[in-house]
């Protein structure tokens, strides 16, 4: 099947939607998540599926077939955005989480942190997330671990885990972690390691 995809994918030929899916599915039930990274890739690249046009198509689709939002699929979304540096998407799909019914999870805070790194201004994000008391709410991630295996864990997931496995085992196990708490660990660990490296 592979051989086939490859062939079809040199010849600058259409590849369909179907065999697409067949050979992600193929990908998930063998656990081969790095090839499903690949396969991503080279459409992406070769076809334009992640492109500002496609994702509106997507999120468009999805409203006319009254498909509900899920932290997973609003993560999905977002992630590719936040790929495209499509600051104005990301911001008006953040602004509507809620009130389509979705919490924010660590995935979706990543995002927003990871994205202020590179230009974006959520400042207005984490207000809304301090008034409505969600920064004090206990860590969760309800978002499919695919995504991360497909999109791959940002620079804050990254340094969430640095700061917290620098922590005494007493520390991490004695303590309900919010979203407050492990922003704070994060900048202090990411503070002190700079000062480390001086």
């Amino acid at each position: 099947m592979e051989n086939v995809y490859r062939r079809v994918l040199n010849s600058g030929t259409v590849v369909k939607n179907d065999f697409i899916r067949k050979l992600a599915e193929v990908y998930i039930d063998n656990y081969m998540f790095s090839r499903l990274e690949k396969l991503g890739v080279d459409l992406s690249s070769r076809f334009g599926v992640l492109s500002r046009r496609g994702m509106d198509s997507i999120v468009d689709e999805m409203k006319e077939q009254n498909v509900p939002w899920n932290e997973t699929v609003a993560n999905i979304i977002m992630l590719a955005y936040l790929k495209m540096k499509d600051f104005t998407h990301l911001r008006i799909f953040l602004s509507q989480l809620l009130t389509q019914g979705v919490e924010p999870d660590i995935i979706t805070v990543g995002i927003v942190f990871d994205a202020n790194r590179i230009g974006y201004d959520g400042s207005r994000t984490l207000d809304t997330w301090r008034e409505n008391g969600f920064l004090h709410k206990a860590v969760e991630m309800n978002t499919d671990p695919l995504v991360l295996t497909t999109f791959g864990k940002g620079h804050f997931l990254r340094n969430c885990e640095a700061a917290y496995s620098s922590l005494d085992p007493e520390v991490r196990e004695n303590k309900t972690w919010t979203y407050h708490h492990l922003i704070d660990l994060v900048f202090k660990h990411t503070e002190c390691s700079l000062s480390m490296k001086d």
